[in-house]
């Protein structure tokens, strides 16, 4: 009776319990994420007994196996190579469930070449010769502030992923931290993100400019989005080297000012998406990321993807959003940098704008309860964080 009236889960998680349950349901990649996630907060508190990270050391001796010497009597052709990997159980377990284990993973990263993607610095990233996952390489105060907010990234993950959270949050799958010296010079320092290529498999659409009117080629259009229209417009025509990746105002106006129609279950799970993690950026405390759209015209898919979420609002970005306010007053935009609750507020304020809900048949119309406004019932309907 039980049984047929609370539902077969109910059922068997009354019976067996909840640890038997939750194995039966998500496995044991489940549980090890959920023990690394732990590892982490226990690590945080006691980060001076256990390590967050491994080291690993070699040598390469040269062609002549280090019998080359300078004037000094050193190896003029010794290269000393040293990998620090970050969180290597959690991003494990991580792996595990992003991307089926290590074993892929490793192999795509054993080949890797430089890629120049539009919109970032020159020589910032690097892609597997497989095209499945993108190298950034980011400032050192990047880099601390990532590992020093990797508990809450770790808790957020294990809750899109278990929890069944919708999330849109472009995952990092690995942090390091690679330093090399040649011949006992100073060392150099890299510090590594990878994460996933979002259009992986997909064919980029490219602007022709050989001809006096611009074409696009086939594939997909990507555009980078902030919500903010301050200095947000590529005008392609005055640059030598025309960018595939554009920004707000060049959304706008492909969409020719409308937003782009999305089914009823798609856009309530972008829309809840898009709550869920900005709520974890800004209580993170970071600003200027951005959501990036890949509109595949010949599939009818849109990709999403939130992007470049490691800036935190410090004294330097509180004196950059003083020094650029001064043009609002003038009837300019505001800054695209600004404090975190406002940028969230604008940045969902923005994405309602640019995406809208196409209804169909199967789309439900909300009712307005006896008793209330249509502010009130809205404001119920939709999720408020």
């Amino acid at each position: 009776y039980q049984r047929r009236v609370h539902g077969k889960q109910w059922y068997q998680r009354r019976v067996h319990g909840k640890q038997w349950y939750q194995r039966r349901v998500h496995g044991d990649d489940r549980k090890a994420f959920m023990e690394e996630v732990k590892t982490t907060q226990t690590s945080d508190k006691h980060h001076k007994k256990e390590k967050t990270h491994t080291r690993f050391k070699f040598i390469d001796k040269g062609f002549n196996g280090g019998k080359d010497t300078d004037a000094v009597g050193k190896n003029s052709n010794r290269t000393t190579f040293e990998c620090q990997v970050h969180f290597p159980r959690q991003f494990a377990a991580l792996r595990m469930v992003a991307c089926g284990g290590d074993k892929k993973f490793t192999h795509s990263l054993s080949r890797c070449n430089r890629w120049s993607a539009t919109g970032g610095k020159k020589g910032s990233f690097a892609k597997t010769c497989d095209e499945r996952y993108i190298l950034k390489y980011v400032q050192k105060t990047e880099f601390q502030r990532f590992t020093d907010t990797a508990e809450k990234y770790f808790e957020h993950m294990a809750r899109s992923f278990y929890k069944k959270y919708p999330s849109v949050l472009c995952q990092i799958l690995g942090v390091y931290q690679v330093s090399w010296s040649v011949g006992g010079q100073k060392v150099k320092n890299r510090y590594i993100l990878v994460m996933p290529n979002l259009f992986y498999g997909r064919q980029i659409a490219s602007l022709d400019v050989s001809e006096d009117v611009h074409k696009w080629s086939q594939g997909c259009r990507i555009f980078d989005l902030k919500g903010s229209m301050r200095n947000r417009y590529i005008d392609n025509k005055t640059k030598e080297r025309p960018q595939n990746v554009l920004h707000d105002g060049n959304f706008v106006e492909f969409t020719q000012g409308f937003p782009v129609p999305l089914d009823d279950t798609s856009k309530e799970f972008l829309y809840a998406a898009i709550h869920n993690d900005t709520l974890f950026l800004t209580q993170s405390e970071i600003v200027d990321y951005s959501i990036l759209v890949g509109i595949d015209e010949q599939r009818s898919e849109l990709l999403i993807g939130i992007i470049d979420y490691l800036r935190q609002y410090h004294l330097r970005e509180k004196a950059e959003e003083i020094a650029k306010s001064f043009g609002v007053m003038t009837g300019g935009h505001k800054p695209t940098v600004i404090e975190p609750r406002a940028y969230k507020q604008r940045f969902r304020a923005a994405m309602d704008r640019y995406f809208m809900v196409a209804p169909d048949r199967c789309s439900k119309r909300p009712l307005r309860p006896k008793g209330k406004s249509i502010e009130d019932a809205v404001r119920e309907i939709h999720i408020n964080c």
